[in-house]
């Protein structure tokens, strides 16, 4: 007896589900198995990020894409971390005061491990040598040596003033000398000619003294200047006395210094300046002269002496050394990790102190970011994580071009700085990994040209391999890993055949097993959790499904109360009976971790019209442009079908019964079609079976995405509502490997009480949904008369006859 075409078309219940042969595994549990400390089937991704870390040239950094808890974290981690262990140590790095232009700190580099002890040595030199010069500088004999040298300036100041009063004497002035001020008294008579006894003097006396005066202005200014210019002598001469003093204390001390840095010039240079400021600078050093007390008593101004202290100092500090990149015990290249890559945390920033003059800065303020602590080594990057920051992807980016890290001056906030730094740029040579999605590859792909100049080597980690014997050994190695790592109690043969079953759940797809590896992690760490409720030393087969159902009923409740609904009729679902023009597609619904899918009613109406196929959805702004495209298709299919003799003589309209969200995709476009088809032919349809599956113009079915959401979506309707042995869904025929159906449902098929069909056609959809013959076209595009296309025809061809007495009644 020739089969049915329901027959003919259901899977069996072994095509439904791929199961591992616990008795063919080689191990008895996960103790049996070296732990895997490597990837599942990623040899090609580890090939590739074994050539981007090893390869020198510009722009051969890493791109890693890959999906969350695919194992591309861990394994950059521990390439990188091998690779840098083997790498040399990077330079030390340091910022100095710049002498020549103060705004812009020197960055010097010196040998791995210098750094901190130069910083030290230089700590150790100012101290020293400012405290040698001040002892110097106050020292007796200093003073006595600098007053004998600079007894010809008082000499010589002593004649000025001898003949500056002899020629006052002469013209009748006397002459009072204050420091920093020389002025001119007239005289008469030996005594200060006072307001009274000027206003008392003849004209002719007044005459006299003006002319007087006049007459000694000049020999008054030419006295002035010489004093002054006596003054600036000795105190340059005190100067130059000071610096050659304190050039002999800091010459041996900074030769000393010296002595240990000969190989590196750049240092080197930057001690000479040290030395050369300092010997400038020496005065500064030497304690404040006393001034007079009331009681004149010499005494020291207390306040005098400590701001100078202070000022001395802050003098020094310029003589610092600011360690910005230390790598002393360091063995290696370093690997650094950034998780908040602001700009600041990449490239460093610049800390302001406020001070009455405002926010200011130095070298010695200047902070590293992780570009600095990478260089020379690696740093691991989360795309992510720059999306999240506007200005950070610039900042790598500009990093990256230069090479070098510019370290730019913030704004210091809400007050405007009064000093801004400018540090000179260090030399960048790191390698950057940047971990991300595919999607955000090819999105800086294409929006930014320096990404691919920047970037040039792609590592690609596939989110599911092919499912051998071999993967399945790496699966159990990887089983074993887990239970080594997070301490958990060991697999048994048949919990590790579950697992790996859950693989090619996660999957979608019987012939391949997912290597989101962290899935799978977090899946054994929840199956011996119940494994040691139970009180088993052993994870089991039962404890892993128990895992799997508690994890479900976690985040399962928006699923739960939409059945609920369709069980109370609010939702409406049909799952028995025929119905005209109407179909139950099916819907996925995504919320966060929770995914699942429910049915969906279908429903088409058919009139005489000019053609023309109406989506409700679309027409109200509830669908997306592939569900429009799939409607067009289905437009196209019913004119190559149907009209070949005349014109399409149909007004359809298509609608979502019961949607409230966006509809998108074409996988509802067999659906749409079926219920199209049976309000056009008069010839209900099953509404115990529920379809998906993409329709061609042709009439060709094509695969979707989630069939076994859906199958079980439906099979959960039709068990709430009763199973009766004729429900099932229409599946596309190469969307059969992808099932990987929950064990109740392949239990119900087993049993007959629910089906899995497969089809390739919309005639075959029509025939398994009508049971009857969808119906073959003669060569002139005639049907059988009672076939589905048949009455189809015969009912365009009567809404023809219509159109046409219409149009003969209007005119």
């Amino acid at each position: 007896m020739k089969p049915t075409a329901r027959e003919d078309r259901a899977l069996p219940a072994d095509k439904l589900r791929p199961r591992v042969d616990v008795a063919s595994l080689p191990f008895a549990s996960t103790a049996d198995v070296p732990a895997l400390d490597a990837l599942v089937g990623q040899q090609d991704a580890l090939d590739a990020l074994a050539f981007g870390l090893e390869v020198r040239g510009p722009g051969f950094n890493l791109y890693v894409a890959g999906e969350n808890a695919s194992g591309r974290t861990t394994t950059v981690h521990a390439h990188v971390g091998r690779l840098a262990a083997a790498c040399p140590v990077p330079l030390d790095w340091v910022y100095v005061h710049n002498f020549a232009a103060p705004d812009q700190p020197l960055a010097l580099s010196m040998p791995a491990g210098q750094a901190a002890g130069f910083a030290r040595a230089m700590e150790t030199f100012i101290r020293d040598t400012g405290l040698a010069i001040r002892r110097a500088l106050d020292s007796e004999d200093h003073d006595r040596r600098r007053r004998a040298e600079l007894d010809a300036f008082a000499s010589t100041r002593r004649k000025v003033f001898d003949e500056l009063g002899a020629t006052a004497r002469e013209l009748g002035f006397r002459v009072d000398i204050a420091p920093g001020r020389v002025t001119s008294v007239p005289m008469v008579e030996g005594e200060p000619i006072t307001a009274e006894r000027f206003d008392a003097m003849s004209d002719e006396a007044r005459a006299d003294l003006t002319r007087r005066t006049e007459q000694f202005e000049l020999p008054l200014s030419a006295a002035v200047r010489r004093l002054r210019q006596i003054e600036i002598e000795e105190d340059e001469r005190r100067l130059v006395f000071d610096r050659e003093a304190a050039k002999g204390i800091i010459d041996p001390m900074l030769a000393e210094l010296r002595g240990h840095y000969t190989d590196q010039p750049e240092l080197l240079s930057h001690l000479a300046r040290v030395g050369d400021d300092l010997t400038e600078r020496a005065s500064s050093f030497a304690t404040p002269a006393p001034v007079a007390g009331d009681d004149d008593e010499v005494a020291v101004n207390e306040e005098a002496a400590e701001d100078a202290a202070e000022s001395t100092a802050g003098a020094l500090a310029r003589y610092r050394v600011n360690v910005l990149i230390e790598h002393g015990g360091a063995s290696g290249a370093p690997v650094i990790v950034e998780r908040h890559p602001t700009p600041e945390n990449l490239a460093g920033r610049i800390d302001y102190r406020m001070t009455a003059n405002g926010l200011v800065a130095d070298f010695l303020q200047i902070r590293p970011g992780s570009l600095h602590r990478a260089n020379g080594g690696f740093l691991v990057l989360r795309a992510s994580d720059l999306e999240q920051t506007e200005a950070a992807w610039p900042v790598l980016k500009r990093a990256l071009l230069g090479p070098e890290i510019r370290i730019e001056a913030s704004d210091g906030g809400a007050a405007l700085p009064a000093t801004t730094l400018r540090p000179t740029p260090i030399p960048l040579d790191l390698k950057v990994v940047l971990i991300g999605t595919e999607e955000v590859y090819q999105l800086l792909f294409e929006l930014d040209p320096d990404f691919r100049d920047l970037f040039k080597v792609k590592v690609e980690f596939a989110p599911d391999v092919p499912w051998s014997e071999e993967a399945t050994r790496l699966c159990a190695a990887f089983l074993s890993r887990c239970v080594r790592d997070r301490s958990l109690l060991p697999l048994d043969a048949g919990a590790i055949a579950r697992t790996i079953e859950h693989a090619s759940r996660i999957a979608g797809d019987s012939e391949r097993i997912s290597v989101r590896l962290g899935e799978l992690a977090d899946l054994a760490t929840e199956a011996s959790f119940w494994a040691s409720k139970a009180s088993r030393p052993q994870v089991t087969r039962a404890d892993v499904e128990r895992a799997l159902h508690a994890r479900h009923a976690r985040s399962g409740l928006l699923e739960r109360r939409l059945r609920a609904e369709m069980t109370r009729r609010t939702v409406l679902v049909q799952t028995a009976g025929e119905v005209l023009g109407q179909v139950n597609g099916l819907a996925v619904v995504e919320l966060g971790d929770s995914r699942f899918a429910v049915p969906s009613r279908i429903t088409a109406t058919v009139s005489p019209g000019r053609g023309t196929l109406l989506s409700v959805d679309g027409a109200a702004d509830l669908s997306g442009p592939f569900h429009d495209k799939a409607v067009l298709i289905l437009l196209g299919y019913l004119a190559r079908t149907y009209g070949r003799g005349s014109p399409l003589t149909l007004a359809g309209t298509l609608a979502f019964e019961q949607s409230y969200s966006a509809v998108e995709g074409d996988s509802a476009s067999l659906a749409e079609l079926l219920s199209l088809l049976s309000a056009l032919s008069d010839v209900p349809l099953d509404q115990g079976i529920a379809v998906t599956g993409a329709v061609d113009q042709r009439g060709q079915i094509e695969p979707v995405g989630e069939v076994t959401r859906k199958v079980e979506g439906f099979f959960a309707a039709c068990r709430a509502a009763g199973l009766d042995g004729r429900q099932g869904v229409i599946v596309p025929a190469p969307n059969s490997v992808h099932l990987v159906l929950d064990e109740e449902v392949v239990e119900a098929v087993r049993a007959g009480r629910f089906h899995v069909w497969t089809v390739r056609t919309v005639d075959e959809a029509l025939a398994l949904m009508t049971e009857r013959e969808a119906g073959e076209p003669t060569p002139e595009g005639e049907y059988p008369p009672e076939s589905v296309h048949g009455r189809a025809l015969a009912k365009l061809r009567r809404f023809g006859q219509q159109l046409a007495a219409l149009r003969g009644a209007e005119r």
